[in-house]
């Protein structure tokens, strides 16, 4: 007895994995604004819907919070220009001859 075949199972699907973790999403310029504008827009909508002094104490600690990420983010800018500089003396042409010429003398 002979078995159907099935439809198109002669095709083949390869399935690729793609790697997304390096890439940045690009400003939007028509989303306008940043994130304190959109802050203080959702406070003015807080006060209106009667939220009142128990959301308002939070204003103050989401400050800090703020700026302290932007203060982290100045500080691995620098940690981040200064391993590049490392990096680039590290790999000079001149360091490898140097290299090179410690290895061929042992």
């Amino acid at each position: 007895m002979r078995l159907r075949s099935f439809a198109n199972e002669d095709i083949y699907f390869y399935v690729k994995r793609i790697d997304n973790t390096r890439v940045m999403r690009e400003a939007d310029p028509k989303a306008g604004g940043n994130l304190l504008e959109a802050y203080r827009f959702s406070g003015c909508g807080r006060r209106a819907s009667g939220l009142g002094p128990a959301a308002e104490r939070l204003r103050p600690a989401r400050g800090y919070q703020i700026q302290s990420l932007r203060q982290d983010a100045q500080r691995l800018v620098g940690e981040q220009s200064s391993l590049e500089l490392d990096e680039a003396r590290l790999l000079s042409p001149a360091r490898m001859e140097e290299l090179a010429r410690m290895q061929a003398v042992y």
